[in-house]
């Protein structure tokens, strides 16, 4: 009996073997397979769902929306269309008109005003200038007194933000500029806003029509 038994304990001993190294082998497979990247701890991993596509805003080509605000020096409403039908400042037909979403705090703004200023007296009398404050955070006063002195075209309050929402307005300075048809011509900073009058007033077609606006975020809560 012993030699059964002893044969019976050695076949179980190379199967347990088998079995060892079989596990071994598996394991060293897998220290080969690259790590399962994981977020740190309290990162929440990027959703596999696609983004949802932001709400759609006038860029170069499509429609301005329409709108109509206070001036802040008078307290009269004006719209977008009175300054498209506007008569410039020499009394011809405006060819157009430059919306400037404005701050009186922004030092980026405050950089801008001599460009702006001269862009203003080289096309002032060809394009119909507005310039609007949709900043929650600055009075009404502060800008009236701002724009006296720093510009000499009117300024609108948007109050509530609500039309820098409607452009998708995210910065000052930030510009549109809109032809007589009521198409967006061009958007973007101060700095292209020359070629683009330019070619505006001659009649062409505004080559960059689109370009990066650099500066202070509109502040759309008190």
């Amino acid at each position: 009996m012993r030699p059964l038994v002893h044969s019976v304990v050695f076949r179980s001993a190379v199967f347990a073997a088998s079995l060892l190294g079989l596990g071994f082998a598996s394991l060293s497979a897998r220290a080969n397979e690259p790590l399962e990247e994981r977020p740190p701890l309290g990162v929440t991993p990027p959703s596999s769902k696609p983004d949802i596509p932001p709400a759609a805003v006038p860029r170069a080509g499509d429609k301005a929306p329409p709108f109509t605000l206070k001036s802040v020096d008078t307290g009269q409403p004006r719209s977008l269309d009175s300054y498209l039908k506007s008569k410039t400042k020499d009394g011809k037909d405006a060819k157009g008109a430059v919306v400037l979403f404005l701050s009186c705090r922004c030092p980026y703004v405050a950089q801008a005003r001599a460009p702006i200023a001269e862009l203003y007296k080289q096309y002032g009398d060809k394009v119909a200038f507005v310039g609007v404050n949709a900043n929650q955070n600055e009075p009404v006063s502060d800008i009236k007194a701002d724009a006296a002195q720093s510009f000499g075209f009117p300024m609108l309050r948007d109050d509530g933000s609500k039309v820098a929402d409607l452009y998708g307005a995210q910065r000052t300075p930030e510009v549109f500029v809109v032809g007589t048809n009521g198409l967006v011509r061009y958007h973007g900073g101060v700095d292209d806003l020359g070629p683009a009058l330019a070619q505006l007033v001659a009649g062409q077609a505004v080559t960059k029509f689109e370009s990066k606006a650099f500066g202070c975020t509109i502040k759309r809560k008190p």
